[in-house]
């Protein structure tokens, strides 16, 4: 595996991290039955619409997407960069119909707009690159979308820490 920076933000920890969490954790995820609990922004902006992607649906989603950086981490491939793609894409598209405050929203947008914005020759090195800039993000929403991962997947708290 290639090397990777010690100080990992947000985002990136929330891919190597839960990402972990989805090989070993022993959980099923959970549908968050309050979709506003756990939102900062949702008693201030009153009651959110229902969200119509499950929380198991949208953590799936997001396996996908670890499970492709991973694979691609471990071979890199045309192959697996178009496997990147596909799966954040696919969150993408999950992300507009589930129970995530404005902030995480935010989270997930710039994770897609970076690792979709992969080129098909991206080595492991250019992922590993991609994570820096991911790593640059404003901590807020990537801080965001890992407590909502960790609360709606029903994963163990994340830690920036390696």
């Amino acid at each position: 595996m290639s090397p990777r920076p010690r100080r990992l933000a947000a985002p990136v920890a929330v891919l190597a991290v839960v990402g972990a969490a989805f090989v070993v954790g022993d959980r099923e995820p959970v549908t968050n039955p309050d979709p506003g609990a756990g939102s900062p922004s949702s008693a201030s902006s009153g009651t959110p619409a229902p969200p119509i992607v499950s929380g198991e649906e949208f953590c799936a989603g997001f396996g996908s997407l670890v499970a492709a950086r991973e694979k691609h981490l471990a071979a890199p491939a045309p192959e697996t960069v178009q496997g990147i793609r596909a799966a954040v894409r696919e969150l993408d598209e999950l992300s507009a119909g589930a129970a995530l405050s404005e902030s995480a929203r935010g989270g997930v947008e710039f994770l897609v707009e970076v690792m979709g914005g992969l080129p098909d020759d991206a080595t492991a090195q250019d992922v590993v690159e991609a994570d820096d800039i991911v790593d640059r993000q404003d901590g807020v929403e990537a801080e965001a979308l890992a407590i909502h991962i960790g609360e709606t997947c029903n994963r163990p708290p994340i830690s920036n820490a390696r």
